[in-house]
């Protein structure tokens, strides 16, 4: 990656949904954790914010069962500094935070290789994604498929048993006729 020695002070805003509360809260403690151990990061200031009850309850209706979820969500506030552009956009992948303010230095001075560098990074990023939306596509299509005819057996059999039924039904009542 690239070789800047320029240290970089920025403001991340990283959120997390989820539930239940206590989680989501010690997920996020757990993440700034995490990223101030990441190599190149220094966390100068965070403060998290205690989860609350994520205002929109979404129902979702899948074979005529409801379901309702109560979800939280919290956010921190950190503030990094970082040894280089190249730790910063690693940063900015691995945590994907909502918000980013750059807080100095004002300018940036960067040589081509060392934009070179940051641009494979991402790119190869970019391709590893693609590859897991791929797998992930076709893995839904397989299961799709798979519960199709899972379906029809289904379908098929219970055909087949209501045919068994009715024709045992006619039996008994040319039985009860006979007698």
């Amino acid at each position: 990656m690239a070789q800047s020695v320029q240290s970089i002070k920025a403001a991340f805003i990283i959120e997390i949904l989820g539930r239940p509360a206590d989680h989501v809260k010690t997920t996020m403690e757990q993440l700034v954790d995490r990223l101030g151990n990441e190599k190149g990061t220094k966390i100068i200031q965070r403060e998290i914010h205690e989860p609350v009850e994520y205002s929109l309850e979404e129902e979702t209706k899948e074979n005529e069962i409801t379901i309702k979820q109560k979800l939280f969500t919290t956010f921190a506030e950190v503030e990094a500094e970082f040894e280089g552009v190249e730790h910063l956009l690693m940063a900015t992948f691995n945590y994907m935070p909502s918000s980013i303010e750059i807080i100095s230095p004002e300018n940036f001075i960067l040589k081509n290789h060392d934009i070179s560098g940051i641009l494979t990074g991402i790119v190869v990023r970019l391709h590893r994604y693609d590859e897991v939306t791929k797998k992930l596509v076709v893995d839904r299509e397989i299961l799709e498929s798979q519960l199709k005819q899972v379906l029809e057996r289904t379908k098929q059999e219970g055909k087949s048993n209501n045919i068994e039924n009715h024709t045992e039904k006619k039996a008994k009542k040319s039985k009860k006729s006979q007698k």
